[in-house]
């Protein structure tokens, strides 16, 4: 039912997704954390129908997201993690492989592959780089880990992991996330195969 669902050991990395679990609420904006971090649909939470932390669902801890998104027009109801160029030079990120899992419920999509998460990256040379995982179903689930990896160019100017609640133009979608990890690890020791 979930595809890219499998289970890797990803070792001790730090993870670079802030407030992985929902725990905590920058209630001055209403988001997961700071209001620079995030890439929203028509750069607003209200492009959602819902998009609440809630304590009705959760995989683990007292909270999740719940997002739900009913606008059939053509916008991707997507929520990214942005991590921009300072930050991934920084962090020494250019040229490892990113890995990304997030658990997910879905409610509803209106047809399978639109529920899930992504990583999109941009080099420095503006070539772009994808890999996402997605729920295979178009009715509700439990709760599943969707899994993902990408090699990042060797100069990233922009990251962004998506959590993806009705991608793709006219599509809708409702669904929880939880327990999100975003790592990266180098080429050398990546062992994972999903």
């Amino acid at each position: 039912m979930f595809g890219s669902l499998i289970f890797t050991v990803w070792g001790a990395e730090t993870n670079l997704y802030s407030n992985p679990g929902f725990e905590e609420w920058n209630t001055r904006d209403d988001l997961p954390a700071t209001a620079w971090r995030w890439v929203l649909p028509r750069n607003s939470r209200n492009a959602f129908e819902i998009f609440e932390r809630t304590d009705k669902e959760k995989h683990s801890g007292q909270y999740s997201l719940h997002l739900k998104d009913s606008d059939k027009s053509p916008v991707n109801h997507t929520l990214g993690f942005n991590i921009g160029e300072k930050e991934a030079e920084q962090l020494g990120l250019g040229g490892k492989i990113l890995h990304f899992s997030a658990w997910v419920k879905q409610i509803a999509a209106s047809r399978p592959g639109i529920v899930g998460i992504s990583l999109y990256a941009v080099g420095s040379d503006k070539k772009v780089y994808t890999a996402n995982a997605t729920v295979d179903a178009a009715g509700p689930t439990g709760w599943g880990e969707l899994q993902t990896k990408l090699k990042l160019p060797e100069k990233p100017v922009h990251i962004i992991a998506f959590l993806w609640c009705a991608n793709g133009f006219n599509n809708t979608g409702e669904a929880y996330f939880d327990d999100i990890v975003l790592t990266a690890s180098p080429v050398s020791q990546d062992v994972t195969s999903y």
